[in-house]
């Protein structure tokens, strides 16, 4: 099931992207300055740059969620169904006596 963008959830995918961007244009810069100093690239460099890989997968996680999630509307604006398609992902696997639905059921009592 797919859900309308929201207002709100494409502000999110917008600042996730734009915030990305910069991100990835600062490590950038700092591996030009390390090459143009001559320098080896110190731990801290390779830090960070395996920080901005992870956090590719949080904007993709954010785009999925803002496109495909509901993300951005009000929980009391969204169904029952799609409350708990939402929270299916972000849930832990059912053992081997619980439910998806006894999973999500805390959530669902606010609604």
């Amino acid at each position: 099931m797919t859900f309308p963008i929201s207002t709100l959830g494409g502000l999110h995918i917008g600042v996730a992207i734009v915030l990305f961007v910069f991100a990835s244009i600062a490590v950038s810069l700092r591996f030009v300055c390390r090459a143009r100093m001559r320098q080896k690239p110190f731990l801290d460099d390779w830090l960070i740059l395996a920080s901005l890989i992870l956090a590719i997968a949080l904007v993709v996680e954010v785009c999925l969620w803002g496109t495909r999630g509901g993300f951005g509307f009000p929980l009391k604006t969204l169904a029952r169904t799609q409350v708990l398609e939402f929270f299916h992902v972000r849930t832990l696997p059912p053992s081997k006596n619980q439910s998806m639905t006894s999973l999500a059921s805390p959530i669902l009592i606010s609604l």
